[in-house]
């Protein structure tokens, strides 16, 4: 999606369209948060202590750390993250093993190709989809659209 900035009070504005608004689940009350990794910007839900536990809010995720990784997989297994979800999100595809990615997180001191830190990404966003109601088909599909492998 192509956007350009506008003037407005002094500064820069953008405008978002309702449908991607949506896929984070905002509206016009939802507090937002606005980061960016050096590259992109990065628009999510503002998480404040009304969060749920064990949450892991977008704007903290580490997509460099393998160890947030392992954490990020132990979270999305308790709301039912399996092997097919995972290959649908991982860059080899139908070839991905979980374990294998467990594994190598788990030797592995930080991430350094983009694909590991796309495949975090995806698995974040899942996350905070699923977390926030929507069924693994909405999540991966949208983690996929919003991160893709370029």
């Amino acid at each position: 999606m192509n956007k350009k900035l506008i003037a407005m009070d002094g500064g820069k504005a953008i405008v978002i369209d309702l449908p991607l608004l949506a896929i984070i689940g905002a509206d016009n009350e939802t507090e937002l948060d606005l980061t960016t990794d050096g590259e992109r910007l990065i628009l999510s839900k503002l998480r404040g202590a009304a969060r749920s536990p064990g949450r892991s809010p977008t704007s903290a995720f580490d997509r460099d750390d393998p160890k947030a990784a392992l954490h990020l997989i132990e979270q999305l297994q308790k709301l039912g993250f399996n092997q097919e979800h995972f290959r649908q999100l991982h860059h080899f595809g139908p070839r991905a093993s979980l374990p294998a990615h467990i594994k190598y997180c788990k030797g592995t001191g930080r991430f350094t190709a983009e694909t590991n830190r796309i495949v975090s990404d995806r698995m974040n966003h899942c996350f905070e989809r699923v977390s926030s109601g929507a069924s693994w088909g909405e999540a991966i599909s949208s983690a996929r659209d919003v991160f893709p492998f370029e």
